[in-house]
């Protein structure tokens, strides 16, 4: 009996020793939840293979994984999910205008996301409702990756919220009729559009202001070249570009051809379209890569990638859009590709055609203000 009871005893010891070391766990993992949180978190987070940012749409890309991007914080703890970098349009990712200011912390399914290396881009949204955004992509204490949303009352120097292109120029004429160049009138074209938009409220800049050529006379042949219009387009950070063309043809097709690009849907070159039509014009659908009325996207192969075929709306895109020729000439700005203009080509009407060309010029101030409304009705202004 004494031999059992001895060993009572020491099964009771034993047994209290354990309890007492859980309970000194539990106690340590009381104390510091977050550092037990952190942990897991490192643990289980994922290593995004890209963040890019076309227009205001950004797209976080996380190889391998099914699952949806989460974002987790901001106002009153509001929760956001949203596809991501799965296959969607450019301009259908994360929409960042429509997020209210504050930080979040993102997620893949129910993984944390790691920043790890990743480029992390930043800039601006357009103003609405009298309010702008500064987002910024950053890495918290854990180096995991967060969004931050704060309101600001205006762009810093050399920001811009659009850009407007006067396609053309120096000794790149470009199309020709009624005595007049397609280059001259691009110019004019691109000038009353600019001062459309900033009655909008919005920050406009040109790629051209004369009839010089952004990056001089090598540009007629390579318009990436130093000083180009497609660095310039880059360097003015603007999330839109609206670049304006007159078309040619056999001086007897007439009206308008708005080209998207084939990475993004239809919704602003039909927005445009359509106040276009309400104020009287009509749109051609004569053209390759036609999607809708008045409406196109026209695209080329290389590689066995779908791309865009006209460069100033491939190339200024950023990395959702595939800038291969622009990247190969600039390898040491190829980090600021991450964030690209959402673009649109204006074909505004055809240059060889004396009626088509007569009406745009009679009336060309009050389409192109429409074509500004179309705009901001998809900007949501």
């Amino acid at each position: 009996m004494k031999k059992v009871k001895s060993g009572a005893v020491a099964c009771l010891l034993l047994a209290l020793v354990i309890l007492l070391a859980a309970c000194g766990r539990t106690a340590a993992q009381e104390a510091s939840p977050s550092a037990a949180a952190e942990t897991a978190a490192a643990e289980t987070a994922l290593q995004p293979e890209y963040i890019r940012v076309y227009g205001e749409s950004a797209l976080v890309g996380v190889a391998g994984r099914a699952g949806c991007l989460t974002l987790e914080g901001g106002s009153g703890n509001r929760h956001y999910t949203v596809q991501a970098g799965s296959g969607k349009r450019a301009d259908q990712g994360l929409l960042l205008w429509q997020l209210p200011a504050g930080e979040y912390s993102l997620s893949w399914g129910r993984h944390p996301l790691a920043a790890g290396e990743l480029w992390l881009p930043q800039g601006y949204t357009l103003p609405r409702q009298g309010k702008r955004l500064h987002w910024a992509f950053d890495r918290d204490e854990q180096g995991l990756l967060i969004l931050k949303l704060t309101e600001v009352r205006a762009l810093p120097e050399g920001w811009y919220d659009v850009i407007v292109d006067a396609g053309h120029g120096g000794g790149d004429s470009g199309a020709a009729g009624g005595g007049y160049s397609e280059a001259d009138l691009n110019l004019i074209n691109a000038r009353i559009l600019a001062d459309c938009l900033r009655e909008q409220g919005l920050v406009v800049a040109l790629t051209r202001d004369s009839r010089d050529l952004p990056g001089g006379a090598a540009a007629e042949t390579d318009p990436y070249v130093r000083g180009g219009r497609v660095e310039l387009i880059y360097a003015s950070h603007a999330p839109y570009l609206l670049s304006c063309h007159l078309n040619a043809a056999d001086g007897q097709q007439a009206g308008f051809q708005i080209y998207g690009s084939v990475a993004a849907s239809i919704a602003w070159p039909q927005a445009v379209a359509d106040a276009l039509r309400q104020a009287g014009m009509t749109g051609s659908d004569s053209g390759r890569g036609l999607v809708a009325p008045g409406v196109y996207q026209r695209h080329t192969r290389n590689l066995l990638r779908l791309r865009d075929y006209y460069f100033i709306l491939r190339e200024t895109g950023g990395y959702a859009v595939a800038p291969a020729n622009y990247l190969a000439s600039h390898r040491e700005q190829r980090e600021s590709l991450a964030v690209g203009a959402q673009g649109l080509l204006l074909e505004l009407a055809f240059i060889d055609n004396d009626a088509d060309l007569r009406q745009w010029l009679e009336r060309r101030r009050e389409w192109l203000a429409a074509a500004a409304q179309g705009c901001a009705e998809y900007w949501h202004l």
